[in-house]
Formats: C-alpha cells, structure tokens, sequence
C-alpha cells in the first residue's frame, strides 16, 4: 500500500498569511491607540468617583479662566504634607483643564532642595515669605506670591485627649471653609487686565517715605502695591491741586505735622465723591492733632489722643501682638483668624455709635482689631488699665444711592499704627503685608468683582478613642488579623492532608 505524502502542518503561504494578519492586526490596534488619544485629548469625558471628592467651579469662574488669553505660571511652593495641599492641587488641576495658557509646577522644600532654591532665587523670596508659597507669575508682570494660609485660615479647637487615660485637653489644627477659587480668580482677572490701579501717597506732613531703605520706611509695602497691580504715586496736596479723578485708594501713613484746612476740604470732597481712604496713624501724634482725627469723627470713627500696651500679648520688644480680628464677612480681616499682627504703640480706634443718625442706615461701621483686656491706655498724664478689649483699627462704608457702585460707595480703613507697615515690620511678620494686600482688595472692590464666588466648605472627619479602645484596634492588627490567616491557611492544610 503506497504511503501518504507528509503535510506539513504550516506551509509557506500559510506562514506568510499569519504574518500579515498578525501585522495589520498591530496596526489595527495602534490606530485604534491613536484614534482614541486623539479624541480624549480634544473631547475628554472627566468624572469623579465619589461626589464627596468632586469640586465644581462657579460659573464665574469658569467665564474669567476661558476667556484667559496670558500665559501664567502656577507654582505651587508648600510641603505636600500640609493639610491644604490636596485641596489646592484638585483646584489648580480643574484651572489647567479649562486653559491651557495656565500652568502648574509643584515644589516642595523639604523633599526637593535643588529646585526651592531655585524658586526662593528666581523670585527674591525673602525674610518675610514661609515656606508654604502659591506663586502667580506672567510675562511683563510682577509676580504675585500668596501665602497659602489665605486660602483657608485654619482653625484651633479643644479636643479630648485620652489616649494617655488622664483625658487631657489638645489642641486640633482643622480647615472649615476654602476659598482658594475666589482669591485665584481674583489674581487672574488683575493679570487679564493689566492696566494698574493708582494708589496716591500723601505727601508734605512728615509721612513716611514710600522708596527709603530705612526700619519704618515703605519701599516693601511699594513692593506690595506693585505685586497687588496698583500703581503708587505720590501726591501733594497744597495748592490748586486735587486727588486725582483716577485715583483707586489714597493713603495716608503716619503724619506727622498738622494737615491744613483747605488740604482737609479736598480729602473729604474725595470721601464723599465715594473715594476710598486708608489712613495710618503713629504714636508720634498721640498729643497732638494731625486734623485726620476730625475728619474721622465725621465718619464715625474716634481716633484716641493715646497708645496703647498690652504687656500680655508683648514681644520682648515692647511689640504689641494683635490676635483678635473682628470674625464678621469684612474680607480685609476675616483671613487673618488664627494669625498675628504686629503693631507698634498703636492709638485706639473706636466705632461710633450711629454717628449720622439711626434714621441713617447707608453708614457701616466696623471694629476690626483688638488688644487684650489687659491692655493699658497711655496718655501724657496717665496710665490707665483699659478693663475691657481696646479696638485698634476699624472701617467704614458708605453707599449713597442713586449712583453707581463705583462711584458711590466711599471705604476707610483706620489703623492705629502706621509703622507695622515699615520694612522691618513687614519683614518679621507675614501677617502684616498680608493685612495689607487684603485691605487694598476690600478698599478697592475686588472682591466684588468675584462676587458670587463663595468658600468651600471642607469636610473634616475626625475619630476619637479612649486609650481602651485604641489598645483593643492595636491588638486587633498585630495579632487577630495575621492569627485569623495563619489559622484559616492551618485549615487549609489540614484538610489537603487527608
């Protein structure tokens, strides 16, 4: 019986056929890559897995980050261990998704030496900057360096301690509201429209220089102006001149010489056309009138013929450290919660009860700082224990109607102290520059510009244990859970065995 030819299981044209199936399936398969990358990249589909993680922007915000057309850099200078950080990171990541012009770079200093030093090179960070920086830098524009705090001031609460049995009391660090949105947009919208405010410097009283390299001069706070885009320029007042018609905010820092009358007419006409004024004071005038402290009366605020110690909340310096801040929506104090300001021998500040009559309702006084009750009021004859909290600072608005709101809304600020804005000041204390970036921002509207634009309230989840409990979970891990394995796996074997 004549045998069968051998079949070869896979000839030459079967083996080519594979290969060109294997090779256009790879190629079906990358294009398919390449399709789907293509269109995630123009047309991405993004969602959160848990609506508790998810953050929406306002719409506000929205309209101000598209319509973005500068290129900004974000960098975002904190240890990755701070609390705020992943709050911060989630929004900054929403921003770069609606705008590619917005970019971001995380730093952090203590895991990443090389490039902080770089950052605090590039960006002159000095004596008076932390290490938990938000920096917002664009091309031909200052840039502007945040302190993170800001967008959330933490918050100190008593808790029970009793992982020691003795139920001892602790403080907890906590974050209830964020309100990085309203403040980011805010720095946005100053860099989509650079033209810079004009901040007016009185000049000719003996005020404090605005370019001096000296301890109390303003060449850091001029740093401020520049960084918050006003553009500051110094005014005189004698004359035939006037406050510009432009002017955004004038200022006027420790006189030190009496103001004339007819200089005096031309401030109010300013207030009552809707300007917005912040006036500093200094112990250098506690017993003489500079003629502001009329011109304040009438606006409801008494400045006090005195200054002010409080040897409880002192440096060793003599400094008096204010840690009291009025807790009320006023958005040029409400952030400083939990910080410290540093002030000099400050003069009080008080608001006077409805100084343009109770039928008059346009008029909005507000303390907004003080000492503590054991603070003592100085004055040339005497020293006197105050016996209750000494307002150092206030505010005042003013709406009057049937004008717009920019014109028609007049905004002081009073401090008591004007050397806390002195270069060496602002050097020792971040608590005071950013009093100053958050007044000019008060006095000058611009967070109305993001109104509607609200915190976030942060969920805090917190577990508290007795010592008991904590020894019953320790147990539970060290030996239940790997005795439950090594006699679940005994059984196993057991059972294998026979």
């Amino acid at each position: 019986m004549e045998a069968e030819p051998l079949q070869h299981s896979f000839s030459r044209g079967r083996r080519w056929g594979i290969f060109f199936s294997v090779l256009i399936s790879m190629a079906a398969a990358l294009a398919i890559f390449v399709m789907l990358n293509y269109l995630g990249a123009r047309h991405s589909l993004r969602f959160f897995w848990s609506a508790k993680t998810a953050i929406e922007l306002s719409p506000r915000t929205v309209s101000i980050v598209k319509s973005l057309t500068n290129q900004v850099k974000i960098i975002v200078y904190c240890d990755q261990s701070d609390l705020l950080y992943p709050e911060l990171s989630a929004l900054l990541k929403e921003y770069t998704n609606l705008n590619a012009n917005i970019s971001r770079r995380n730093v952090d200093p203590l895991s990443d030496a090389l490039a902080a030093q770089k950052v605090t090179a590039d960006f002159h960070l000095g004596a008076r900057h932390d290490k938990n920086l938000l920096i917002i830098s664009s091309p031909d524009r200052q840039p502007s360096i945040i302190p993170i705090e800001l967008l959330a001031p933490p918050k100190m609460e008593a808790v029970v301690d009793d992982s020691n049995g003795d139920g001892r009391m602790k403080f907890v660090r906590h974050l209830d509201e964020f309100n990085g949105e309203r403040i980011l947009d805010g720095y946005l919208l100053a860099i989509a429209n650079p033209t810079r405010k004009l901040a007016c410097f009185l000049q000719g009283h003996g005020e404090a220089s605005l370019g001096g390299q000296g301890d109390f001069d303003y060449r850091e706070f001029a740093d401020i102006l520049l960084t918050d885009n006003f553009q500051p320029q110094l005014l005189n007042l004698s004359g035939t001149n006037l406050v510009p018609a432009d002017c955004s905010v004038l200022i006027i820092a420790g006189p030190q010489d009496r103001i004339p009358p007819d200089e005096l007419v031309k401030i109010s006409a300013y207030l009552n056309q809707g300007g917005r004024l912040l006036v500093l004071f200094n112990y250098g005038t506690s017993s003489k009138f500079t003629g502001l402290e009329e011109l304040l009366y009438r606006w409801g605020m008494r400045v006090g013929m005195n200054t002010v110690e409080d040897s409880a909340q002192s440096t060793s310096s003599g400094t008096t450290v204010i840690k009291d801040f009025n807790r009320s929506p006023n958005e040029a104090v409400s952030a400083l919660n939990g910080r410290s300001m540093f002030l000099i021998k400050p003069r009080s500040i008080t608001a006077l009860p409805n100084p343009a009559g109770p039928a008059d309702n346009s008029m909005k006084i507000v303390e907004l700082a003080w000492t503590s009750p054991s603070a003592l009021i100085q004055t040339n004859n005497s020293s006197l224990p105050s016996g209750q909290k000494v307002p150092v600072m206030a505010a005042v608005e003013r709406s009057r109607a049937g004008t717009g709101l920019d014109s028609g809304v007049t905004r002081i600020i009073a401090v008591g102290d004007s050397l806390f804005l002195g270069n060496i000041a602002l050097s020792q204390s971040s608590a005071n520059g950013d009093f100053a970036n958050l007044a000019l921002e008060w006095l000058t509207d611009q967070f109305r510009i993001v109104n509607g634009v609200g915190p976030r309230k942060m969920l805090d989840y917190r577990v508290t244990l007795t010592r008991a409990e904590l020894t019953n979970i320790r147990w539970i891990f060290l030996a239940g859970m790997p005795g439950a394995v090594l006699l679940f796996g005994g059984l196993v074997w057991l059972r294998r065995r026979h």
